[in-house]
């Protein structure tokens, strides 16, 4: 049987549609479930309750949309009293009492039951005034967009938000100057002007409304450690003597002698309810971080983007310049250079000969080679150069940060040392024993040399914090006479660990 396209309904709780015998549904919600009651009416009297998951298959049809009820039930009674059939009365009857008992439980929600596609336009509406907040907005413009009345879109929104427009405008509003304040030298007035207030006098009010204190105190009180959640920037934030409140759980196990304290929001992707609950005054994630999690969370806090692929001296300094930190900046740097310096004059005194050299990492059935410039240590300071894949990828294309091999072009990848990442994925021991197996894998140089490495997750941080605490480790590194033991960045060879890798992972 043929059935015609038909447009999406948007149900809010306590809503009914009626199908007939030839519809099935499909249900689709941002909840992590979606929970109601199907009833089925046949000639054979089965009667069906449903508890389904969000998002199942349907055919589609034209369905009806029941809001209110009490009308249908009117139309079903007068039906009912034309009905001589009793397995048919039966099922009317059903179909009666349960309309009744869904038309009380709305009513007891709600008193009131909007449409759906309004709530759809007042959301729209929302999403207009995040993308224009620095734009003139009022509510009958809001409304009129929307294309419902001033009354409709109050109720709507503040149902949707927890507040009226003009208050979550203002928030809003306070969140983007927070931002402006902590990373710009502009004076209050352009900043108040930037997020959309006319009246600077009035910025000041909402902001001390807000905030708990006036834009120029505010400033002031970044140098206080303000508390933190941060996307991939722990180590820059130690290395400012600052101990964030959270960080994902990939970045903490990359973090040297981490201190204790710090909260996980999420392994590789943020949980943002966890965000919510930690309170921060303040987010600084990395740009890496996907665009639909950035817009959630800026709904709620101050937001800080720092641009991840960059010089890690040069963003410890950008960060060190939100936070007030900017001696503390300049004093580490300092002794990083320094030792780096010295390091890099023992590797020349050492006449070790250049060998070429590939960092790994595995995921997805395929090795990943990384950009040069993103081990500087191991390609900067130590005898070690980019293998001739690289040299063709990686290091020729700069928007390139790593390039994927798949296992069956491993051959690819030769060069004279290789280091192994070790993953803290559930797969890594699969893909690692898949790949020690594979012909093309034996052939490679630096695996008949017995040249090949695993490196903890500690060697991936691409902090100036990570590379401090690195420099001491790069004779070991470079010797590659780790003990399997040792709490060092290097754990050896593989040939010596494939027995006892478990342990690891």
């Amino acid at each position: 049987m043929k059935c015609s396209y038909i447009e999406d309904i948007i149900l809010n709780k306590g809503d009914s549609v009626i199908l007939t015998c030839n519809h099935s549904l499909r249900l689709k919600s941002e909840e992590k479930q979606v929970k109601g009651y199907i009833l089925e009416y046949q000639t054979n009297e089965h009667h069906a309750v449903y508890d389904k998951p969000n998002d199942y298959e349907t055919i589609h049809g034209k369905p009806i949309q029941i809001k209110p009820f009490s009308h249908l039930v009117i139309q079903l009674e007068k039906l009912y009293e034309n009905v001589d059939h009793p397995a048919l009365q039966t099922q009317l009857t059903n179909q009666i009492s349960f309309l009744q008992l869904l038309e009380k439980v709305l009513h007891a929600v709600s008193s009131s039951c909007e449409l759906g596609d309004a709530v759809s336009l007042v959301n729209k509406s929302i999403d207009y005034i995040h993308s224009n907040y620095m734009k003139k907005l009022t509510v009958e413009q809001l409304a009129q967009n929307a294309n419902v009345s001033v009354r409709q879109y109050l109720r709507i929104f503040k149902k949707i938000t927890a507040a009226t427009p003009v208050a979550y405008i203002n928030q809003y509003r306070v969140y983007r100057a927070q931002e402006l304040l902590l990373q710009k030298d502009d004076s209050v007035q352009k900043i108040a002007l930037d997020v959309g207030f006319d009246d600077v006098n009035y910025f000041n009010r909402i902001f001390k409304q807000k905030v708990g204190c006036a834009p120029k105190e505010y400033i002031r009180l970044k140098h206080k450690n303000p508390r933190i959640v941060t996307i991939h920037y722990t180590g820059e934030l130690l290395a400012l003597g600052i101990v964030p409140i959270a960080d994902l759980k990939t970045t903490l196990m990359q973090v040297y002698q981490l201190p204790e304290g710090i909260n996980q929001v999420g392994e590789m992707t943020c949980d943002i309810e966890k965000i919510k609950e930690l309170n921060p005054d303040i987010v600084i994630l990395s740009d890496a971080i996907e665009c639909d999690v950035k817009e959630q969370i800026e709904k709620f806090v101050p937001l800080i983007v720092i641009p991840w692929d960059m010089d890690p001296i040069t963003r410890l300094q950008q960060i060190a310049k939100v936070m007030g930190k900017t001696v503390e900046a300049s004093h580490y740097i300092s002794t990083y250079e320094q030792k780096r310096k010295e390091m890099k004059l023992w590797c020349s005194q050492q006449n070790f000969q250049a060998q070429s050299t590939t960092i790994l990492r595995l995921d997805e059935g395929k090795v990943w080679i990384h950009a040069a410039r993103f081990f500087p240590l191991f390609y900067e300071v130590l005898p070690l150069k980019p293998s001739q894949l690289m040299l063709e990828t990686t290091e020729s294309e700069k928007r390139l940060r790593r390039y994927d091999v798949p296992f069956h072009q491993l051959s690819a990848i030769e060069s004279d040392r290789i280091y192994i990442v070790l993953g803290i994925e559930r797969q890594f021991s699969a893909w690692l024993k898949q790949l020690i197996c594979l012909k093309e894998w034996q052939q490679l140089r630096a695996v008949k040399n017995d040249e090949v490495y695993i490196l903890r997750q500690q060697g991936l941080a691409n902090s100036i914090y990570n590379q401090q605490n690195q420099l001491k480790e790069l004779p070991v590194i470079l010797s590659g006479q780790a003990q399997a033991d040792d709490e060092g960045l290097l754990i050896g060879k593989l040939s010596m660990l494939q027995n006892v890798l478990g342990n690891y992972l």
